[in-house]
């Protein structure tokens, strides 16, 4: 506990980890020779965080830009009231939210244009549990309706689907989700279950997409095979394996 608060207060570094061991060491043995003291206070360092968390976010609430950088909600809201102030940030409302939202001001031509009709969302890809849109699982409730929770840490017999189970995003919706695992060994993926979501419709663009995924996601692992388990609704899984043939 020690080691990481002083980590927190900048007094120590990580030097390097062993496996998932963090190893700590003095900055001035950390850093190169070359690195100058820090110029920068709290205050910017706070202002920075809470507009760069809503860059990344897009659109949030006051609560959820804190969130991103683990600031202080009271001192994220008033760090955002000055920049609406000075312009650098716009006071949006979110259909069914109760609380205000922001937006970066240099967001707005990119608004303009997806209200025009540019930017339509085209790609099929499997999202991290720790991505910027679904971290904050509240927020990806609310802006989505998709109720996500990673399950590593639920006991097996209580997982409904799976141990490390990534949301699937298709076309700017989530549409299911799946349970992969890569053995680097044997350099195989082995997809334990893939579900799709409720109402959602298994079409040939779907297919198609989920496919693509799928070879994109081999690559990164320098996976040479594929095995995928079940599936829901059953069809999906012959669907893809046909499509990845």
């Amino acid at each position: 506990h020690a080691l990481a608060a002083l980590y927190d207060q900048g007094r120590l570094m990580v030097d390097r980890r062993v496996n998932f061991q963090i190893q700590y060491n003095l900055p001035e043995r950390v850093l190169p020779a070359s690195a100058e003291s820090p110029t920068k206070t709290m205050d910017d360092y706070q202002r920075w965080a809470a507009l760069n968390g809503l860059s990344r976010l897009g659109v949030a609430t006051a609560s959820q830009v804190s969130d991103y950088y683990r600031l202080r909600a009271p001192v994220t809201r008033e760090i955002l009231e000055t920049l609406v102030t000075e312009g650098t940030v716009v006071p949006v409302e979110v259909e069914g939210w109760s609380d205000g939202a922001y937006l970066d001001s240099a967001d707005l031509p990119l608004v303009d244009e997806i209200t025009q009709g540019k930017h339509r969302p085209t790609l099929t890809t499997f999202l991290s549990p720790f991505d910027n849109l679904t971290w904050n699982r509240e927020r990806l409730s609310d802006l989505f309706d998709f109720d996500y929770r990673i399950e590593l840490y639920t006991p097996k017999a209580q997982r409904k689907y799976g141990y490390y189970v990534l949301p699937i995003l298709h076309n700017g919706r989530f549409v299911g989700r799946l349970d992969p695992k890569a053995d680097r060994k044997s350099k195989v993926l082995m997809v334990h279950a893939i579900y799709l979501e409720p109402g959602v419709e298994l079409t040939d663009e779907l297919v198609a997409g989920l496919a693509d995924a799928l070879r994109e996601f081999m690559a990164f692992h320098k996976s040479e095979k594929l095995t995928l388990g079940r599936s829901e609704p059953e069809a999906l899984r012959e669907a893809v394996l046909a499509r990845m043939e």
